[in-house]
């Protein structure tokens, strides 16, 4: 879990990259990633991914650097009823 800032565009992405341990097991998952603005405290640029075995995902490209910002991401196994998320670190 990351997030990205392009100086060039002045626009911030999440990341996400399914370790290769677990990418391996064949296992298919729901993934979902976008940008958390603590400015604003919504999300934006997300993007949604079901059952699939893709393993590297990029957020939608998002209007956000001006404002504190984390990527975010969950990745749910098929079945399980939850699903766990991760953050970046802060960025300000």
């Amino acid at each position: 879990m990351k997030q990205f800032y392009s100086p060039e565009c002045k626009q911030n992405w999440s990341y996400v990259w399914v370790w290769k341990s677990y990418h391996d097991t064949g296992a298919h998952y729901d993934l979902r990633t976008s940008v958390y603005s603590y400015t604003k405290d919504a999300f934006y640029g997300s993007k949604s991914w079901k059952s699939t075995r893709q393993q590297e995902f990029w957020s939608g490209a998002t209007n956000t650097a001006s404002h504190c910002t984390a990527g975010v991401g969950g990745l749910r196994q098929l079945g399980d009823p939850v699903t766990p998320e991760a953050a970046s670190s802060k960025r300000c």
